[in-house]
């Protein structure tokens, strides 16, 4: 029997990258209760993973102690990941997937679909995650905006483009089904006009029967959106907001779009 006092519990939500920290609590009628992005002020630093005890400290100022919540996914966003088909993976060699110079143990993998997502993950962080939520789903951002795709593709071929804090996750379907999941370092509307040029010839398709969906910061979404139709190419923004209320200190919605994929990646699960 469910004890009386976890039925109202909020959902958490954690996005954790190289060079930010955020999440979100949701309620049971789907509002946003809590929204909170912190950067690390060591920009640019070398690091490929994001630090055990800044995370931990973040838990204690925050108040996200596992007990609070009722459900609670967690996400890695980093460029050391593979996706594999599943009739192609070897469960035997599955740490072989990455670079050699990343370790057995700093390695970990999950199934999405028809694929296989492998992934870095450091023995540390891991055992820190495993400790403070003992129940949590972890698994890398890859995973999640690609069962938002799936559930989300109507038109094809279709490419989307998806940048935070200078990378952008690049997403070609063709033939119905996913062809293409690549993350690039994007500077500028050039950076990422290149790479969906370039996915689009990688595909042999001709750009103008390419739909372009895009998620983005306001000012790079204009740019490329001109960018786009100026050389007759249909492009649009991801609608992806389903009737959520933004919380007031956000100004810009797709802000949220990586922590909505997060939240909701088991929903878009067809299996």
């Amino acid at each position: 029997m469910v004890e009386a006092k976890n039925i109202h519990k909020d959902s958490l939500s954690i996005l954790l990258r190289m060079d930010s920290f955020s999440f979100m609590t949701v309620d049971q009628e789907g509002n946003i209760t809590r929204y909170q992005l912190q950067e690390l002020s060591q920009r640019g630093s070398n690091k490929k993973h994001i630090d055990s005890g800044h995370l931990l400290g973040w838990i204690e100022d925050h108040h996200l102690q596992a007990e609070s919540f009722s459900n609670i996914q967690i996400n890695i966003d980093h460029g050391a990941f593979t996706l594999v088909p599943k009739q192609l993976f070897d469960a035997d060699r599955w740490h072989t997937y990455l670079a050699s110079s990343i370790s057995k143990d700093n390695v970990a993998f999950t199934p999405v679909e028809q694929m296989q997502c492998v992934y870095s993950l450091p023995l540390e962080l891991r055992q820190t995650l495993s400790v403070q939520f003992p129940s949590a789903i972890v698994r890398h951002l890859s995973e999640s905006l690609y069962l938002y795709m799936n559930h989300d593709v109507s038109q094809e071929p279709t490419i989307y483009f998806v940048e935070k804090n200078g990378f952008a996750y690049l997403m070609a379907y063709k033939q119905q089904r996913m062809t293409i999941l690549n993350r690039y370092a994007v500077g500028n509307w050039r950076d990422a006009l290149y790479y969906m040029l370039l996915i689009t010839k990688q595909l042999e398709l001709q750009a103008e029967d390419v739909l372009y969906k895009l998620s983005a910061n306001a000012i790079l979404i204009k740019a490329l959106h001109k960018q786009l139709t100026d050389r007759g190419m249909q492009c649009e923004v991801i609608d992806w907001k389903n009737g959520w209320r933004l919380p007031t200190e956000v100004v810009d919605s797709m802000q949220l779009f990586d922590l909505y994929c997060v939240h909701y990646a088991d929903h878009f699960r067809t299996i």
